[in-house]
């Protein structure tokens, strides 16, 4: 072993399998760092989908949830092929989502049809003048 170049072959050998062990422990944490990220922003994604449920005449949460869903399928094309940029096909598919989150939509009715239903219940003296007002600046404040 007092031979100069087997000490540095030795190094070099031994080096060599550091190396290699390091970085595929390093790879192994980024691994896992970008499926917590990926996981994190889709239930963000689908959470804010819930929310458009509960409520889908909100712009802004209509707005929020296709910023989250846009931010999901970047991070998901980043992390599967490098391209960050989100597509037409992502853009169908979040469409769909919204489309069904609030596909309820239609079945309520319109604030005119709002109005005309508490004018009736006013006139017919089912509500008081106070609870008149209070609902029908509610139903305004929509608009």
């Amino acid at each position: 072993m007092n031979n100069p170049l087997a000490i540095i072959i030795y190094i070099i050998f031994f080096g060599t399998i550091f190396l290699v062990l390091y970085i595929k422990i390093k790879s192994g944490q980024v691994e896992k760092n970008n499926r917590r990220i990926l996981q994190n922003a889709h239930e963000e994604y689908l959470s804010a989908l819930e929310s458009l449920k509960n409520n889908p005449t909100n712009a802004d949460i209509k707005q929020n949830t296709l910023a989250l869903g846009r931010e999901y399928s970047s991070i998901t094309r980043q992390f599967h092929n490098g391209n960050k940029s989100v597509t037409i096909y992502d853009e169908l598919s979040l469409m769909n989502d919204i489309n069904a989150a609030c596909a309820n939509v239609s079945k309520l009715p319109t604030i005119k049809e709002r109005l005309q239903t508490l004018e009736e219940l006013n006139q017919k003296e089912l509500i008081s003048e106070a609870e008149y007002e209070l609902k029908r600046q509610q139903i305004l404040n929509e608009i």
